[in-house]
Protein backbone atom coordinates (compact mmCIF):
# COMPACT_ATOMS: atom_id res chain seq x y z
CA UNK A 1 0.00 0.00 0.00
CA UNK A 2 1.16 3.52 -0.89
CA UNK A 3 1.53 5.97 2.04
CA UNK A 4 0.10 9.21 2.28
CA UNK A 5 1.18 12.34 0.26
CA UNK A 6 3.25 14.65 2.32
CA UNK A 7 1.55 18.26 1.32
CA UNK A 8 5.05 19.54 0.09
CA UNK A 9 4.51 16.53 -2.86
CA UNK A 10 1.29 17.53 -3.22
CA UNK A 11 1.39 21.25 -4.33
CA UNK A 12 4.24 19.66 -6.76
CA UNK A 13 1.58 17.90 -8.12
CA UNK A 14 -0.59 20.82 -8.03
CA UNK A 15 1.74 23.11 -9.88
CA UNK A 16 2.45 20.60 -13.07
CA UNK A 17 1.46 22.86 -16.26
CA UNK A 18 -1.90 21.69 -16.90
CA UNK A 19 -3.07 24.17 -19.62
CA UNK A 20 -5.96 26.49 -17.83
CA UNK A 21 -8.80 25.13 -19.64
CA UNK A 22 -10.19 21.22 -21.07
CA UNK A 23 -10.70 21.37 -24.05
CA UNK A 24 -14.46 20.65 -25.72
CA UNK A 25 -15.43 17.07 -26.48
CA UNK A 26 -14.03 15.96 -23.21
CA UNK A 27 -15.26 12.83 -21.55
CA UNK A 28 -15.91 12.76 -18.18
CA UNK A 29 -13.39 10.10 -17.74
CA UNK A 30 -10.87 12.69 -19.16
CA UNK A 31 -11.67 15.26 -17.25
CA UNK A 32 -10.66 12.74 -14.19
CA UNK A 33 -7.27 12.45 -15.34
CA UNK A 34 -6.80 16.38 -15.37
CA UNK A 35 -7.75 16.85 -11.46
CA UNK A 36 -6.35 16.48 -8.74
CA UNK A 37 -6.55 17.27 -4.83
CA UNK A 38 -5.66 21.00 -5.91
CA UNK A 39 -7.93 20.95 -9.36
CA UNK A 40 -11.44 20.87 -10.07
CA UNK A 41 -13.13 21.44 -13.39
CA UNK A 42 -16.61 23.37 -13.45
CA UNK A 43 -18.76 23.03 -17.09
CA UNK A 44 -20.75 26.16 -16.87
CA UNK A 45 -22.83 24.58 -19.57
CA UNK A 46 -24.19 21.57 -17.90
CA UNK A 47 -23.80 23.27 -14.44
CA UNK A 48 -21.66 20.62 -13.16
CA UNK A 49 -18.66 20.63 -10.84
CA UNK A 50 -16.01 17.42 -10.92
CA UNK A 51 -13.65 16.98 -8.07
CA UNK A 52 -11.28 14.67 -6.49
CA UNK A 53 -10.58 14.57 -2.64
CA UNK A 54 -7.52 15.06 -0.91
CA UNK A 55 -6.36 15.20 2.54
CA UNK A 56 -4.49 18.69 1.64
CA UNK A 57 -7.31 20.10 -0.54
CA UNK A 58 -10.74 19.33 0.97
CA UNK A 59 -13.09 20.08 -1.41
CA UNK A 60 -15.86 17.92 -0.16
CA UNK A 61 -15.58 19.58 3.05
CA UNK A 62 -15.64 23.59 1.16
CA UNK A 63 -19.07 21.89 -0.92
CA UNK A 64 -20.53 21.00 2.42
CA UNK A 65 -19.92 24.02 4.39
CA UNK A 66 -21.13 26.37 1.69
CA UNK A 67 -24.06 24.13 0.80
CA UNK A 68 -25.33 24.37 4.00
CA UNK A 69 -25.13 27.97 4.66
CA UNK A 70 -26.99 28.02 0.97
CA UNK A 71 -29.34 25.69 2.82
CA UNK A 72 -29.27 23.27 -0.13
CA UNK A 73 -28.24 19.91 -0.57
CA UNK A 74 -27.59 18.64 -4.06
CA UNK A 75 -26.40 14.90 -4.05
CA UNK A 76 -22.79 14.15 -5.15
CA UNK A 77 -21.93 11.28 -7.46
CA UNK A 78 -19.08 9.22 -7.53
CA UNK A 79 -17.88 8.19 -10.81
CA UNK A 80 -15.96 5.56 -12.23
CA UNK A 81 -13.52 5.53 -14.92
CA UNK A 82 -14.33 1.66 -15.78
CA UNK A 83 -17.75 0.04 -17.17
CA UNK A 84 -18.19 -2.33 -14.05
CA UNK A 85 -17.51 0.61 -11.36
CA UNK A 86 -14.86 -0.93 -9.38
CA UNK A 87 -12.50 1.88 -9.80
CA UNK A 88 -13.73 5.10 -8.46
CA UNK A 89 -12.95 8.56 -10.98
CA UNK A 90 -13.85 12.01 -10.48
CA UNK A 91 -16.90 12.85 -7.91
CA UNK A 92 -19.82 15.09 -10.16
CA UNK A 93 -21.99 17.76 -8.29
CA UNK A 94 -24.49 19.56 -10.43
CA UNK A 95 -24.54 23.12 -9.37
CA UNK A 96 -27.01 25.95 -10.37
CA UNK A 97 -24.98 29.53 -11.95
CA UNK A 98 -25.99 31.42 -8.80
CA UNK A 99 -24.93 28.79 -6.10
CA UNK A 100 -21.86 27.65 -8.44
CA UNK A 101 -20.11 31.65 -7.56
CA UNK A 102 -20.20 31.46 -4.08
CA UNK A 103 -18.59 27.35 -3.99
CA UNK A 104 -16.00 28.55 -6.79
CA UNK A 105 -15.40 31.77 -4.84
CA UNK A 106 -14.77 29.40 -1.78
CA UNK A 107 -12.53 27.15 -3.40
CA UNK A 108 -10.12 29.66 -5.19
CA UNK A 109 -9.80 30.99 -1.57
CA UNK A 110 -8.63 27.74 -0.42
CA UNK A 111 -6.13 27.74 -3.38
CA UNK A 112 -7.80 25.21 -5.55
CA UNK A 113 -7.69 26.13 -9.28
CA UNK A 114 -10.51 26.14 -11.21
CA UNK A 115 -10.27 24.53 -14.81
CA UNK A 116 -13.55 25.87 -16.65
CA UNK A 117 -15.10 23.23 -19.45
CA UNK A 118 -14.40 25.34 -22.94
CA UNK A 119 -18.12 23.03 -23.92
CA UNK A 120 -20.45 20.78 -23.04
CA UNK A 121 -19.02 17.24 -22.33
CA UNK A 122 -19.18 14.67 -25.26
CA UNK A 123 -21.66 12.33 -24.95
CA UNK A 124 -20.32 8.41 -24.04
Amino acid sequence: MIGPVDRTTALSCHSGNSGNTIPANTTEAAIFYRLSGGRVCYDRTAERLYFVESTHFPVARILTLILQGIGISPPVEQLHIDVNGFFNGARRISLRAEHARAILTALRIAGIEILPLNKAIAEK
